[in-house]
């Protein structure tokens, strides 16, 4: 559809909400919630009525405004699942140049990121343009995976299996979550708030990220490595500041 305001959305509405076999709509140029509720009220309005609850909206952040706005935006309805960043709409907006390294465009990746999480949705990261290079699609890839992105645009259908692949969890990590977990629950088992896995502290945060991990990977079909504790790999703490009762410190 057209942006909310461009004079042509309610005719795109008009007709896409009227489909059967409507998933979700993708609405471009979100400037604040007021967009949102716009087509929300127009699914209410226009949509077949058993259609109606099973609608999704994805609301596309191309802007200064957009980013300033995120919080209102991300909170804004219900019915929204994810935040889209328009990388070339957003560098046009604010007169950046776009660089190979994508530093300038640091600031409101992070911010859909930090909203989505903050408010339970998707986000889905900038657009490959270099669409016959699949090394520089890999490496955003891995970078939108890395800034936790749970996803990534595709301007053409050669990158829809390079992005489902890379943004499964690397199998090192996987294995590593999968032994997090489990000295997690043997440790608990016994009290031990706290332990050490191959040298390193392994905490509540850690096993946050550790449960992410195996849940991103069990969403994606992934098999989950067949991995055993071993005494020597890994040794309780009991120690102050740190309980399996309760979140300690912040990481």
């Amino acid at each position: 559809m057209n942006a909310v305001g461009s004079g042509l959305e309610l005719d795109d509405l008009n007709v896409i909400l009227r489909s059967k076999r409507l998933q979700a709509i993708v609405i471009p140029k979100v400037q604040s919630a007021k967009d949102i509720h716009f087509v929300s009220r127009m699914i209410d309005s226009i949509a077949i009525e058993s259609q109606r609850e099973r609608i999704r909206l994805i609301a596309s952040i191309e802007s200064a405004l957009g980013i300033m706005n995120i919080k209102e935006i991300a909170t804004a309805d219900p019915r929204l699942d994810a935040l889209i960043f328009a990388a070339e709409d957003y560098c046009a907006d604010l007169g950046l140049i776009r660089t190979g390294t994508r530093k300038e465009m640091m600031f409101a990746r992070q911010t859909i990121v930090n909203a989505a999480v903050a408010y339970g949705l998707q986000s889905l990261d900038l657009v490959c343009v270099d669409f016959k290079n699949p090394e520089v699609l890999r490496e955003e890839c891995k970078e939108g995976r890395e800034f936790g992105f749970t996803g990534k645009q595709a301007i053409h259908p050669a990158q829809i299996d390079v992005i489902q692949e890379m943004f499964l969890p690397d199998p090192a990590d996987l294995e590593r979550a999968v032994r997090i977990l489990e000295g997690f629950e043997h440790y608990n088992e016994k009290g031990v708030g706290a332990f050490d896995l191959d040298g390193k502290m392994i905490d509540m945060p850690v096993v946050k990220w550790a449960e992410k991990v195996v849940g991103k990977a069990k969403a994606g079909g992934m098999s989950l490595p067949d991995v055993k504790l071993s005494s020597s790999s890994a040794e309780g703490h009991s120690s102050q500041g740190a309980s399996s009762k309760k979140e300690s410190g912040t990481k």
